[in-house]
Formats: structure tokens, sequence, C-alpha cells
């Protein structure tokens, strides 16, 4: 009987929770993003010289973002930040703006900024 008890106490244990917020967005060491659409109303309104962009964040909390190919106007070809998550996983910092995370798999995440007074949503998804 108490090793049947013992048994099922050890299968509630968290050991499984999973990845942490953190490990969603960096991974072990780093992970890349890149951003897939950005939508105003449902439109996507994602300038094209952005669509080949690598943001990589890294578990040292920093961030690089990258123009690859297509380089915007006046842009950087590199720009570097910190980022920070939030303990319950509901907003993300990163370069001048705080995101709210409406989800944050392996593969995707898709973010809500304020720009000029509208809630965009953008999506990003893991390269």
């Amino acid at each position: 009987m108490i090793a049947f008890l013992w048994m099922l106490l050890g299968a509630c244990s968290n050991d499984d929770a999973g990845p942490s917020y953190s490990e969603l967005l960096a991974g072990t060491d780093k992970k890349t993003w890149r951003i897939y659409s950005s939508t105003l109303y449902g439109n996507d309104v994602l300038d094209e010289c952005f669509r080949d962009d690598d943001w990589i964040f890294e578990r040292n909390s920093n961030v690089t973002w990258r123009n690859t190919t297509t380089l915007c106007t006046n842009q950087p070809e590199t720009q570097k930040s910190t980022w920070k998550i939030s303990d319950d996983g509901q907003s993300l910092r990163f370069f001048s703006g705080t995101y709210r995370v409406l989800s944050l798999t392996e593969d995707k995440m898709e973010l809500q900024f304020p720009r000029r007074g509208e809630n965009y949503v953008d999506v990003f998804l893991k390269q």
C-alpha cells in the first residue's frame, strides 16, 4: 500500500513541467526567429524588407536584430539590445518596447504591440 502511494505521489511531480518561457524564447543557448506577419485589423501590413530579418534571442538575455538580404531604407544591418520576459510569460520587453505575449511555443510566437495608437499583432516563426 505504501509503495502504491509513493508511486502515485511520484507521478504528480513537476518533472514534466516543460520548458520555461525563457527556454521557449531562446532555447538552451540561442534561438533565431523571423517575423512572418504584422497585422492590423486582420490585414498584413509588414513591409517586405522586414520579412527576411533575423531576431536572435540568446539565453544570456541579449537579442540581435539582423537585416539579411533585403535591407530596409535607413536601417542598420545589425542592432543589439537585451530582452526580458515576465515570470508569468505575459509580456516581453526588448529594444525599446514591451510586447504582450499572445502565444509562445517552441516554433511560433505571437506578440501584440501598440504602434501609432493601434495594436498590431506580430507573428514570428522559429528558423
